[in-house]
């Protein structure tokens, strides 16, 4: 992807945000972005339909993430659903597009809550992770 002229019209003196943020403002808009990102949602959206979307821009990497809150028991599966044709957007097409597979709060918090429940109490003593006696 070409995209040595896309900050080429910022000011002298403007910050790295700025340039990031106009970075962005401009590629955002790129129906090659656009389709990447609707062609992985669809993807997700066939095997999960009530998966729910989000899509920011991060700076490490630097590309655009599609945030995925998804309720199953491992996110790996949907992470194995979409990551060869992610990889080849990413590579073959040099689409900066990432995808990040979250599991809803509840369901975390229920699995903190069987972890806890599990292993023994800890405390942080000094800065180490002690186990209580």
């Amino acid at each position: 992807m070409k995209q040595e002229n896309t900050i080429s019209h910022l000011q002298d003196g403007a910050t790295i945000q700025e340039v990031i943020s106009q970075f962005f403002d401009n590629l955002q808009n790129d129906p090659r972005i656009q389709k990447a990102i609707a062609e992985l949602q669809g993807l997700i959206q066939a095997r999960y339909p009530d998966a729910l979307f989000d899509v920011t821009w991060g700076e490490d990497p630097l590309g655009f993430y599609l945030n995925v809150t998804v309720d199953v028991e491992d996110t790996d599966e949907v992470v194995e659903l979409i990551l060869d044709r992610q990889l080849e957007m990413q590579i073959e097409e040099e689409l900066p597009v990432y995808v990040f597979v979250l599991r809803p709060l509840a369901r975390e918090l229920e699995r903190l809550e069987q972890e806890r429940r599990q292993s023994p109490r800890r405390a942080i003593v000094g800065g180490y992770d002690d186990p209580l006696v």
